[in-house]
């Protein structure tokens, strides 16, 4: 499965979609503007429901997911209106909710069948899971693994995999130690501050949602509740990030290369691919063409620090994010922890 959705398309999405909540919140709340017919209201109305998601078909959604992604977009810009626009002049609209509900119960109906479909086979996926454990030492490669071998490919599996993956590593991985008996594994985290960044930024997400969660209560409980949900969730994010680092080293075998970073993303390259690996000595910036073939392996770090190693690869190949995102690469920059080790294993490997 192929899903590129360009940081580009999601900032233009969020710049006009803020512009839009921005521009309908003064409407009702300056002076100029006032009186407020019904007609304006409807107009208003209009920009949450049509306008706003149009926006995310054409920016995010168009040649890249289902038609059905838009139906939370709508069901947002319902709420969106609710919360903007005051109760005076939303009462006669109140009647559209009805339709929209109608509309988001047929896909979450369509999304229950879906995931009953999915119980029913359960039992083979742990059985495939628990008998893969020595060949793929990885948990989220494991599971998709697992997956796949019983259904088909789809966004909403590629998502279900990657939030399992999301809350076993930040509640239940906690006392696990890296599992990897028939490969040669090199740590890239133990001298960058990547854990200690991720742990900074926990702490200043906890002091932050305390503090805005009742700021933002006394304007509306709705809003403060759905940010404190996404902090909560931003909080597993982080904890699960910060588990995958330490549990899953890059991998060397006598056929690939496994490059996993956290939880975010990873490629598998077959050594019969790389056309040559060396260290990294460029000192000029890179252009935009050159990142979009670029897979960065380095973790976070609080300095982005140049890469210690450059593989080129003799044909593009396809690295994964996470929530089943993909793109096409020819170039690894990676650094490790001993990059010289890692160098001179992977080119006897290679010559091998």
């Amino acid at each position: 499965m192929t899903l590129r959705i360009s940081n580009q398309s999601w900032v233009w999405f969020v710049l006009l979609a803020t512009l839009i909540l921005l521009a309908n919140f003064s409407l009702y709340r300056v002076e100029f503007t006032q009186p407020i017919t019904p007609m304006i209201t409807i107009g208003s109305f209009l920009d949450f429901i049509v306008t706003i998601p149009i926006l995310a078909y054409f920016l995010i959604i168009r040649r890249r997911l289902s038609i059905k992604y838009l139906f939370p977009f709508i069901g947002a810009g319902y709420v969106a209106a609710w919360l903007i626009i005051p109760a005076t002049y939303f009462q006669p609209l109140s009647a559209a909710k009805y339709i929209l509900f109608a509309v988001e119960g047929a896909f979450i109906i369509f999304e229950l069948v879906l995931i009953a479909f999915l119980l029913k086979r359960l039992p083979l996926v742990i059985d495939t899971f628990k008998s893969e454990k020595e060949r793929i030492p990885f948990f989220k490669d494991r599971l998709e693994n697992s997956f796949l071998t019983h259904f088909k490919p789809s966004k909403f599996l590629f998502i279900l995999i990657s939030e399992i993956s999301v809350f076993y590593y930040s509640l239940f991985a906690w006392k696990k130690r890296p599992s990897h008996i028939h490969f040669k594994a090199f740590s890239y985290h133990k001298k960058t501050s990547t854990i200690a960044l991720n742990i900074m930024i926990i702490h200043a997400l906890i002091i932050e949602s305390i503090g805005f969660h009742f700021l933002l209560h006394q304007w509306s409980p709705i809003i403060a509740i759905i940010a404190l949900v996404i902090n909560i969730y931003g909080l597993f994010m982080l904890l699960a990030e910060i588990q995958a680092v330490r549990l899953c080293p890059y991998l060397l075998s006598d056929q690939n290369l496994i490059l996993q970073t956290g939880i975010m993303k990873k490629i598998d390259i077959p050594l019969k691919l790389i056309l040559s690996v060396n260290e990294y000595t460029r000192s000029s910036p890179l252009s935009k063409q050159e990142l979009a073939s670029i897979f960065d392996a380095a973790p976070s770090d609080f300095i982005k620090e140049k890469p210690q190693i450059e593989i080129i690869l003799k044909d593009p190949i396809q690295a994964s994010y996470l929530y089943g995102m993909t793109k096409k690469v020819n170039t690894i920059h990676l650094r490790v922890d001993d990059p010289l080790l890692f160098l001179n294993t992977l080119k006897n490997k290679i010559e091998s």
